[in-house]
């Protein structure tokens, strides 16, 4: 066994931990694992304390996430960069099947640029995705985008 051990169970579950960090690990996923598992419905990212670099978040939301065409669930426990936040928002219309998103961010990111373009453009994203779970944790602060969300008064 070369590589990093995936939990691949039957297929249809991939949880990816530290180990794929890096662009090398990112690239094996959108190369080979990814392809490999055409039934795959739940992705599970974990790489805290803003070790997955910038250019591999990219990669992962750009390169690995659309070829999981049938995804339900997608769990992102990554300190996001405002780039990274942009292609979520890019690749989110996509995921038609997608019925959790699970975003779990270090606080300091996301709370700097809750206005931002990119958060703005991801929340639009959530708004047009047929979700049944929600989960963003990490100075999202929705408040700021009750307005999009359609949802002022409401109690998050």
């Amino acid at each position: 066994n070369s590589g990093p051990s995936l939990d691949c169970s039957d297929g249809e579950q991939l949880e990816l931990g530290p180990e794929f960090l890096g662009l090398s690990g990112v690239e094996a996923l959108a190369q080979h694992v990814v392809p490999a598992l055409p039934n795959l419905r739940i992705l599970r990212m974990y790489c805290p304390f803003g070790a997955l670099d910038a250019a591999a978040q990219q990669l992962f939301l750009l390169e690995v996430v659309p070829q999981a065409t049938g995804l339900e669930e997608l769990q992102l426990h990554v300190d996001l960069s405002q780039e990274a936040i942009g292609c979520l928002a890019t690749v989110l219309p996509a995921l038609k099947a997608l019925r959790i998103l699970d975003i779990r961010t270090g606080a300091t990111v996301l709370e700097c640029h809750a206005r931002s373009v990119q958060t703005e453009a991801l929340v639009r994203a959530i708004v047009d995705t047929p979700l049944q779970c929600l989960c963003l944790l990490g100075g999202v602060d929705l408040r700021e985008h009750l307005d999009i969300l359609g949802l002022e008064g409401a109690d998050i």
